[in-house]
């Protein structure tokens, strides 16, 4: 080859090296550039939210941050997402998001890969009923699809097959739900805790006149509705349970109150002498189902509740309670935390 052809091969040489280098030195400047970009914090107020539905491109979501005047550029964010997916592996997520104050771009579109979505809470109360619970959700409608299953068939809903009515069956807890989660999704958490928190507290049971785990559920819900004060909760179930035990009636307000349709607050003579299923006193044994949700505290109670020789209590007024062991003591107790008289 002369050296004329050695020359253009040089310069030919020559042209690809610097162009590899102007190449290098693009790709690296990018790479900083993005790097740089990722690190900016969002200004965007404690608690934004932003929400990606099903199909939205990285487009669509771009424009629709800037719109907000969460990102400055809808190009560099573009470019930033399609990077950052190509290098996780990953995509956009659909869903409800939370932005926080302070957020970089880099913290933002990783909670999007992620599908960390905003999470909602519902807190359900020990001693509520099945029917306040359903209540309480369906005041959270905007979040929530509510199910219109009655309360007879809800249960089936939830566990397929069950010969129990839903009180009782559910634990009260604080339960996570994202928006749009349905209502029967969370109270199948509640009635799987359930099952669990009662099946842990049955194998640690004492020496107690109850045949089953339902049983111990029920009388668990009387004496989460008798407890006015934790320190009693204790004695409360062992002068059930001393009763069980000699076949004496509960006699209990809120079994009779549960009994009752459409009660007004007003418990009267009348209500103690009308015969209920619920009505413990005229009926002897538990009441046929719960008659709210206990919490474990209840249930503990009453499958290992204290040694006590009382078969009595009254509410002193001030939450808690005057035990007795005998009918003469109680009458005496009743007259001086009930009428006041000394």
């Amino acid at each position: 080859m002369n050296s004329k052809g050695h020359s253009i091969k040089k310069r030919l040489l020559a042209v690809v090296l610097i162009s590899l280098g102007i190449f290098s030195l693009v790709a690296g400047g990018s790479l900083i550039m993005l790097d740089l970009y990722s690190r900016q914090a969002l200004h965007v107020e404690d608690g934004r939210l932003v929400k990606i539905t099903q199909g939205m491109s990285v487009t669509q979501l771009s424009r629709l941050l800037a719109e907000r005047q969460i990102i400055p550029s809808v190009r560099s964010f573009v470019v930033y997402v399609r990077v950052a997916n190509w290098i996780d592996g990953a995509t956009i997520k659909a869903g409800e998001y939370q932005l926080n104050a302070n957020d970089t771009v880099a913290d933002v579109v990783s909670r999007f890969q992620s599908g960390v979505v905003k999470q909602y809470r519902v807190t359900f109360p020990e001693g509520w009923t099945v029917s306040q619970w359903r209540d309480h959700i369906k005041s959270l409608r905007d979040l929530i699809i509510v199910d219109e299953a009655d309360d007879q068939t809800l249960l089936q809903t939830i566990a397929s097959a069950t010969g129990h009515l839903p009180e009782g069956m559910f634990y009260p807890d604080t339960y996570y739900f994202r928006r749009g989660d349905t209502e029967i999704s969370v109270l199948r958490r509640a009635y799987h805790r359930m099952q669990s928190v009662l099946a842990e507290e049955w194998a640690l049971r004492g020496e107690v006149p109850l045949n089953s785990a339902y049983e111990a559920l029920i009388l668990a819900s009387v004496v989460e509705k008798e407890t006015g004060l934790a320190d009693d909760r204790s004695l409360v179930a062992s002068v059930f349970v001393n009763r069980l035990r000699v076949g004496q009636r509960l006699e209990s307000d809120p079994t009779v109150i549960y009994g009752i349709t459409d009660f007004d607050g007003d418990l009267t003579r009348l209500h103690l002498r009308t015969d209920t299923p619920y009505n413990t006193y005229r009926r002897h044994g538990l009441p046929p189902t719960p008659i709210c949700n206990p919490g474990r505290a209840a249930i503990s109670a009453v499958l290992n509740p204290a040694v006590s020789d009382y078969f009595y209590f009254v509410a002193r007024g001030d939450g808690s309670s005057q035990f007795s062991r005998t009918l003469e003591e109680h009458e005496a107790a009743v007259r001086r935390y009930q009428l006041g008289i000394p």
